[in-house]
């Protein structure tokens, strides 16, 4: 499918350069569910929900810090941790 090759093109210049150019090209197909196989949505799928998961779980346990002086001594155990020489 030429659509799936220009979204996955090397060269910059010959790729998709927003969303919503994929989106017009994609519509204009006559038959846009049969775009991907039954195994790629469902690996995309799964994927994604994975992906998705992952954010959340970034997210909800950093959003719980909102102390300065928590943070700073996260950064520092952080820092201590990650260094070549202690």
């Amino acid at each position: 499918m030429k659509q799936i090759n220009k979204m996955t093109e090397l060269d910059p210049e010959k790729r998709y350069d927003s969303f919503e150019t994929i989106i017009k090209d994609l519509t204009q197909i006559d038959m846009f569910e049969n775009l991907f196989t039954s195994e790629e949505s469902t690996l995309y799928q799964s994927f994604m929900d994975d992906l998705v998961k992952s954010l959340s779980c970034f997210i909800e346990s950093n959003l719980t810090f909102y102390s300065i002086e928590k943070i700073q001594n996260n950064l520092y155990d952080l820092l201590e941790s990650q260094s070549l020489e202690k």
